[in-house]
Formats: C-alpha cells, structure tokens, sequence
C-alpha cells in the first residue's frame, strides 16, 4: 500500500514540479468522459503537450539533463483531480470497470490496490522492454480525491530509477541501471 502510494505521489511531483517552469491519451480517460462521472467539472487539470513539453524540456535541459532527456520521449502527461463526492451514483463502479477494460486491452497492470476507503490502479502500456504509456487512477474516499493520471509516451526504467533515487523515491530506485 505504501509503495503504490509513493508511486503516485512520484507521478504527482513529476508532473507538479516541473510543470510550471505509439499511443494517444486513452480515450476512456479523455477530459468529457471522465466529467460524464462526476457532478462538477475537475478541480485540478492539467494538460502538457506538443509545444509546452518541448519548453519543459529545454528549460530544464541544463539542469536536470535526465529529466529534460524522458519529457523529450513524452507525447503528453494529462492530469485530473476531482471531489469524489461529486461522482454520479455508480460512478465508482464505472471506475472500477474501466481499469478492467485496460487490462482487456493488453496493458500491463503494475499496481491494483482495493483497501478500504482506497483504490488504487496502475497500468503500463509495454512493447518488449519498451514502456509506451502509463495510466495512473485513485479513488480515495477519505481524503475525498478521485485522481487520473496518464503518461504518453517512451518511458525509460532506467531513467526512472535515476530519477527515483534522485528524488528519493526508494520504490522506483529499484529500475536504476547503475
């Protein structure tokens, strides 16, 4: 449990930290199907991409290189965050069928997590060695958050774990190939 909460809090800072200064985003994920379950709009959305990637990457390239050098194989990270309880009744439910449509679909599933008031799904879209994309969904009712993460795009283990050692992230270490 603590792992899978670490991972995604390693995707919340890679996406955060660094934001303001193959295949496509699943459409099951896309911005109008995910507001379909919900009452309001997300609180939280972000959407990096094509030209703003391309300056992620350039301003970070002298002083995070590995970064500047995974964002330069990325085709898009997309975040939302909504108030659970602003689902539409059963949506909960929908969640939970759609993490099992991508694992229909031939993704790899990295993290399935049912505990309590949380659940937690983590997907990888793989070709050989080779990461494609990585879908990232949370549901956790007692901090009132439904969270949906998606990374497209070439994702590097080894970087990661260079990345996760450098952010002290001891989980994602474990991809380091040095």
């Amino acid at each position: 449990m603590l792992s899978s909460l670490r991972i995604l809090a390693f995707c919340g800072l890679f996406v955060t930290l660094f934001a303001p200064t193959g295949i496509a985003q699943p459409n099951a994920l896309s911005s109008s199907n995910l507001d379909a379950l919900f009452n309001q709009e997300a609180r939280v959305e972000v959407n990096l991409r094509g030209a703003i990637l391309r300056l992620v990457a350039e301003a970070s390239r002298n002083d995070e290189p590995e970064f500047a050098s995974m964002i330069d194989d990325l085709r898009g990270i997309y975040v939302r965050q909504y108030t659970l309880s602003s689902a539409h009744s059963g949506a909960a439910g929908q969640i939970r069928e759609l993490a099992r449509s991508f694992e229909r679909e031939g993704w790899e599933t990295l993290v399935r997590v049912r505990e309590d008031d949380e659940d937690v799904f983590i997907y990888l879209d793989t070709a050989g060695d080779v990461i494609n994309g990585l879908i990232v969904m949370s549901l956790d009712q007692s901090e009132d958050e439904a969270t949906f993460v998606t990374i497209d795009g070439r994702i590097d283990p080894a970087q990661i774990g260079r990345l996760g050692s450098r952010f002290n992230v001891p989980e994602l270490e474990d991809y380091n190939d040095g």
